[in-house]
């Protein structure tokens, strides 16, 4: 964060609005045409200075991959799967970390053809099929099974609601769907609104007799002879999707990105070889795929964990397979296999970090993390360095879905700079644009990532409109601003997108604003990104009440009901008087977003004015006191940086608070210092003794009072844990638990979160 910060605060800037432009650009982590128009001037002077340091060579022109052209084949890209399988033969290609059983690659070989044949006797032939599954070896034999018939496999979460289920059934048209016994009664629920699915395969061992007429179980497909002559049915690798994974995309429900032969097929060829030569093949000694494990932990449904399961198998190496993160069994899983390489997101950089269990194996064989999904801070990655020695190698890369996964990616043979994700992979293209007026920036300048390739994807299925907003010209413009230095590395800035990045998933702001929508109760709403104390991204719901009956509980639990953890209103759930809208009807976020970074001005001048007793006074825990710790934080890393030394009661009380130690009266002091240590304690219990989750569900709190903002008025509903009136001069203005929140004693976990 400090580099951030102090990046922003120029000194001819008062600290208040320096303060402001931070705090904006913390807090929001994306820009939407806010950015386009207000950094316009920041861009253009930075855009001077990064010229000045790269010199007169910095052109504006198209810029190509450093790396040398990758040979693409043009057949289908099951055939090439088949090809590969066939090579490894009995070698084992997955590895249960569960159970530890060994899978080869003569049986999925042999249960793929099993399956293409049942499927093909069903009738399923160009059809879409859908998995709902955690991560497990079936994966590779469905996606065969279904792409040999000339099938496209789509996927989606199987931690996913009946709603969710639903609406993707519905917009995919699946003809078939793929699930296991936890999720069963989930989907039945949710196809019987959904006329195009036909079947349903329960994957799995476990018999049983109370399946409907329309479920087949494993078994059945296991029983199934291949047939000897099957032939695979003919496709226009060009045009015909065979994997479609689904993106949330900038606005509205997800979409289901289409992926042709050709396009997986060129990012297979594409990641295979820069893994070889400059990510695995720069580890010491070399990887090794007769004998090295790679652990796959990420979800298979996402596109980076399913395409590195199809890499390890079309290079013949045997992968360890997680059917979901588990703190005890990945440091188990490390530790037996002496897992050399693994690709990440940041939550479990964080893990690995922070988590005491980790220090209970040797984990010393690890070398090299590959992180994406969302971005890893520098101090994270340095404290994780720091903590493993023998981790030589931390490195970002950079994708979507729409690019199939990534579009740059990590090279440990060279020095990648800090903050960089890499250059440009082989046989792509890239520019940097204007948003406003699509001109070419030059290299140093900050613009818009614009991609060309081979890997670019076919389009949104059944939404042309969209594809057209994204694609032009054959370049997919991705709604991220970024540089490029005068080597060649890719530096992103931000996002011009809505979107929302919760440990790495997407949640689109208007898919929750659509369900908020729907209550009976809500007028309107909108939804917007806020960051904890940590930096990591939550989202926040504004709405316009029908009924003053309705309660900020009532609320979280609609939407709790509904939609995947990773989904819920974890940044809270704030009433107005209407939402901020253009002449146009189109939601103003950048307004909500400067509402609440208001709201944390408001403490920043309460710590101008030395009122630092008056901020510990909340819960020792939860929102009020990470939000107080960030923004106390700050201000002494801002006066320290002006050359202010704080009074001695300021850092006390800053020490007191990052400690965990008590600052008030003693009489509570005990209480409130044994409740954390219990508290702590049960958090590192339920990290070892439960699945680990990429999202955090939510904790109910007990407001029962709705708290109204006024729209560019004076009342301000507090960020959660301290009631402000902004027209209070900040000398005068008191700091107090708001109307309905928890007492002092409880936790108000908004922003809770726990790995």
């Amino acid at each position: 964060m400090r580099p951030l910060i102090l990046r922003v605060l120029d000194p001819p800037m008062s600290l208040t609005e320096g303060l402001r432009m931070g705090l904006l650009r913390i807090t929001s982590r994306r820009t939407t045409q806010f950015l386009r128009r207000s950094l316009a001037s920041t861009m253009r002077g930075q855009d001077t200075q990064h010229r000045d340091v790269l010199g007169s060579n910095s052109l504006q022109k198209l810029i190509k991959s450093d790396y040398p052209p990758i040979s693409i084949p043009s057949r289908p890209f099951p055939e090439t799967v088949v090809e590969a399988i066939q090579n490894h033969g009995n070698r084992p290609a997955f590895v249960c970390a569960e159970t530890m059983r060994e899978i080869t690659y003569s049986t999925i070989y042999r249960t793929a053809y099993a399956l293409a044949t049942f499927l093909r006797d069903k009738g399923f032939h160009k059809d879409v099929a859908c998995t709902a599954l955690p991560n497990r070896w079936e994966w590779a034999t469905i996606f065969l099974g279904v792409t040999l018939n000339g099938g496209i496999l789509t996927t989606v979460s199987a931690i996913s609601t009946e709603y969710e289920l639903k609406r993707q059934f519905q917009d995919c048209g699946a003809k078939l769907i793929f699930t296991n016994r936890e999720s069963l009664e989930k989907v039945l629920n949710a196809v019987r609104e959904c006329p195009s699915v036909k079947f349903i395969i329960c994957v799995g061992n476990e018999p049983s007799s109370t399946f409907p007429n329309n479920c087949y179980q494993w078994d059945d497909i296991l029983s199934t002879l291949p047939d000897p002559n099957f032939s695979t049915s003919p496709v226009d690798v060009d045009r015909d999707p065979v994997f479609m994974p689904y993106s949330s995309g900038t606005t509205g429900p997800p979409k289901g990105v289409m992926l042709t032969h050709k396009n997986y097929s060129a990012l297979m060829s594409i990641y295979g070889r820069h893994e070889e030569l400059r990510m695995l093949g720069g580890l010491s000694p070399p990887w090794c795929y007769e004998e090295d494990r790679e652990l796959l932990l990420l979800p298979f449904y996402h596109c980076f964990g399913f395409a590195l399961m199809m890499s390890s198998i079309l290079k013949g190496g045997t992968s360890v397979v997680m059917s979901h993160f588990h703190p005890q069994l990945f440091c188990e899983s490390v530790q037996k296999f002496k897992i050399r390489f693994v690709a990440v997101v940041p939550p479990i950089l964080v893990f690995l970090v922070k988590n005491p269990i980790c220090e209970r194996y040797d984990l010393s064989s690890l070398q090299f993390i590959f992180s994406g999904a969302a971005p890893a801070g520098k101090d994270l990655c340095e404290g994780l360095k720091k903590k493993y020695k023998n981790i030589r190698h931390i490195q970002q890369g950079y994708g979507m879905s729409e690019l199939g996964m990534g579009s740059h990616l990590p090279d440990i043979t060279q020095g990648q700079p800090v903050g960089s994700v890499g250059k440009l992979a082989s046989n792509l293209e890239m520019k940097i644009v204007d948003p406003e007026d699509n001109t070419m920036k030059a290299r140093g300048e900050i613009g818009e990532i614009c991609i060309r390739g081979p890997t670019v994807m076919l389009g949104y299925f059944g939404k042309p409109e969209a594809t057209k907003e994204c694609i032009r010209d054959g370049f997919m413009y991705t709604g991220d601003l970024g540089f490029v230095d005068n080597d060649g590395y890719l530096f992103i800035v931000d996002r011009l997108k809505e979107l929302i990045k919760v440990k790495g998933f997407q949640v689109p702001p208007a898919e929750l604003e659509d369900l908020l929508l729907r209550h009976p109760l809500i007028h309107d709403a909108a939804v917007i990104g806020v960051c904890n104390a940590e930096g990591e991204e939550l989202p926040k719901a504004f709405v316009v009440s029908c009924s003053e009956t309705l309660t900020k509980d009532d609320v979280k639990a609609f939407v709790r009901d509904r939609v995947s953890p990773y989904k819920q209103l974890t940044g809270g759930v704030q009433f107005l008087n209407e939402i901020p809208k253009s002449p146009a009807g189109k939601i103003l976020r950048r307004l909500l977003r400067e509402q609440y970074v208001i709201e944390l001005i408001n403490f920043v001048k309460f710590l101008q004015k030395g009122d630092y007793q008056q901020l510990t006074l909340g819960g020792r825990t939860g929102s009020s006191y990470r939000l107080r710790q960030f923004v106390m934080r700050i201000h002494l890393k801002i006066l320290r940086w002006k050359g202010t030394k704080p009074h001695s009661s300021q850092s006390g009380h800053l020490n007191a608070i990052a400690d965990f130690s008590p600052t008030t009266s003693s009489a509570c002091s005990n209480h409130r210092q044994a409740s954390t240590t219990a508290q702590a304690s049960t958090r590192n219990a339920s990290l070892t003794s439960k699945p680990l989750d990429y999202s955090s569900s939510p904790s109910a709190t007990s407001s029962t009072h709705k708290d109204v903002t006024t729209f560019h008025g004076a009342t301000t509903e507090s960020p959660e844990g301290c009631a402000v009136k902004s027209s209070t001069p900040p000398s005068q203005a008191p700091v107090e638990q708001s109307k309905g929140s928890k007492g002092n004693d409880e936790e108000d976990d908004d922003y809770e979160e726990e790995l």
